[in-house]
């Protein structure tokens, strides 16, 4: 692999801040396991990193730094992790701020966002003119030593993060818009809610007044686990704006690999986790946190699996290789693959490629024992990793056919030269490949689009998951037969599709309960009650014995 050195400046290196943290320690020594030459920004070597990254930071003597590194041939990358874009108050310091930051991505050779909705005020602020990269910060993944709870003891409820930003209603206030819940709550059982967090001062003016036990904790980096572990649950309200709509998931998912139940207000981030704790609904969350905390507990660590999965330093790197165009690393703990449940039984996924239309192809694909569980998937074309994206796409057409969690489609921009030989698409750290060859279609912009859908008889067995063909398999198959369909043809005809595999489904599910009942009936008969189990572990292979 050759090495290219990267430079990863960022506004700070105090490890107390978490944009440092995530944006900037973590990346550096994620990439550096994978054989980069990554490391935080040093003013001696400024001449010779061929990539620097800008976190955070686009002040002038940065921008001067991005000039001169352009001028010697380096690539600069901005990344972004606030909406500093949103004034609401029209602070002179964010006005500068907005044309600073202008200025800067004028100078950047890409783009990164932590979240879709920052992406998306991007690409509004500039016209369209720029399409912003998504990389999503790192989970800090906890696991705090957790002392008994007394029996009687209050519900112990924790807030953390920053007590605010100038330019928008956020942090300690947030905690105002769920006062009425919380002081209703401390009214019928014993509440203790625990402020970890940077401003005493604002504790005292928003938090003190409210009416049930609080008390406050300055955050650091040894204080902040133990504060965890003492915690019985965490809230996470928000003012929702544009400038908390653009938050990362991960104080949500700091919460929740902890052990600890979480509610919180349902931003975009953290709706992929909605399996895991309570989103926008805080008196039934109360309910569920005062009756069913051992529940609630084990719900909130199921989403370790996810979280490590989607969201560790390892799950992230190649999305940052990607990013910043450098050459696919590998690391120790990448030669031996996690053996989970999924990368055991292929047959675990379901999914299929719809079409390629302009320079995208679109699919979707979801986990069958979790389909809540939001999946990636990568393009692979001559041998190298050639675009990625996250399967949380809305498929109305599934939703439509009674599919649950619907929000498992997805988008894959193509780089130019991959469309004839669009190579395979398949789900990141497995090896499941998506459908088969998709449509193509022949004017995406026509006002009456119409697809090429490519029939062949070289059809893998049913049950099987269907490979994308290579471009080389595709020259030795016999020239298929094209049939011209228009779109809304298709798309009816996967909607009837889908109804037929759900009526087949539903016939398999009054089966198995009829096989139930008969292995009850013939009980005297141990040969023939063993026989029907069998058969009912064939057809469900998660069915109890």
């Amino acid at each position: 692999m050759i090495k290219r050195r990267v430079g990863w400046r960022g506004a700070t290196q105090d490890r107390r801040i978490a944009s440092f943290r995530y944006r900037v320690e973590a990346p550096v020594a994620a990439l550096a396991r994978r054989g980069h030459a990554a490391e935080v920004f040093d003013p001696a070597h400024a001449g010779a990193y061929e990539v620097i990254v800008f976190s955070k930071t686009y002040s002038a003597d940065d921008r001067a730094l991005a000039k001169a590194a352009q001028q010697r041939g380096a690539r600069v990358v901005l990344d972004l992790c606030d909406n500093h874009f949103y004034n609401p108050y029209d602070l002179l310091r964010y006005r500068r701020a907005r044309d600073e930051i202008l200025e800067m991505i004028s100078l950047s050779d890409r783009v990164v966002c932590t979240t879709e909705a920052l992406a998306a005020v991007v690409r509004h602020e500039t016209g369209g003119a720029v399409a912003p990269v998504v990389v999503g910060d790192v989970a800090e993944r906890l696991k705090p030593r957790r002392p008994p709870r007394p029996a009687g003891s209050a519900l112990r409820l924790l807030w953390f993060g920053s007590h605010g930003s100038p330019n928008a209603p956020s942090g300690l206030s947030d905690v105002q818009t769920i006062r009425e819940e919380l002081e209703a709550l401390a009214a019928r059982t014993p509440v203790e809610l625990t402020i970890c967090s940077n401003s005493a001062e604002k504790y005292e003016e928003l938090i003190a007044p409210l009416r049930l036990q609080t008390r406050y904790i300055e955050w650091s980096t040894d204080g902040f686990p133990r504060a965890l572990g003492r915690a019985d649950a965490v809230i996470l309200p928000l003012t929702v704006n544009p400038f908390t709509a653009c938050k990362s998931h991960n104080r949500l998912t700091s919460a929740l690999y902890a052990g600890l139940p979480t509610l919180a207000t349902g931003i975009e981030s953290y709706r992929e986790f909605g399996a895991y704790c309570t989103l926008d609904d805080w008196s039934g969350g109360f309910v569920a946190l005062t009756e069913n905390l051992q529940d609630e507990r084990r719900r909130a660590l199921t989403s370790r699996d996810q979280i490590d999965s989607a969201w560790s330093p390892e799950a992230l790197a190649p999305v940052w290789e990607q990013a910043l165009d450098l050459p696919s690393g590998s690391s120790a703990s990448e030669s031996k693959p996690r053996r989970t449940r999924a990368s055991r039984d292929l047959s675990a996924f379901q999914g299929h490629l719809d079409m390629v239309a302009g320079r995208a192809v679109t699919g979707w694909v979801r986990d069958l024992h979790n389909p809540r569980r939001r999946l990636d998937v990568v393009l692979e074309h001559n041998g190298e990793v050639a675009g990625r994206a996250r399967a949380t796409l809305p498929r109305a057409d599934l939703r439509a056919v009674g599919m649950p969690d619907a929000n498992c489609g997805f988008s894959l921009v193509l780089p130019e030269g991959t469309v004839e030989g669009l190579g395979s698409i398949r789900i990141l750290t497995h090896d499941w490949l998506i459908g088969e060859r998709p449509f193509m279609a022949t004017d995406p912009f026509s006002s009456g689009p119409v697809l090429d859908e490519v029939v062949s008889d070289h059809r893998p067995a049913t049950g099987t998951p269907r490979p994308v063909p290579s471009a080389e398999s595709l020259g030795e198959m016999p020239p298929p037969l094209t049939v011209r369909v228009p779109v809304e043809a298709a798309v009816e005809a996967q909607k009837a599709l889908l109804q037929d595999i759900a009526r087949v489904e539903s016939l398999l599910e009054d089966f198995r309960r009829l096989a139930t009942r008969s292995v009850v009936t013939f009980s005297d008969s141990p040969e023939l009650a063993g026989q029907l189990q069998a058969a009912l572990r064939l057809n469900d292979p998660g069915a109890d014995s």
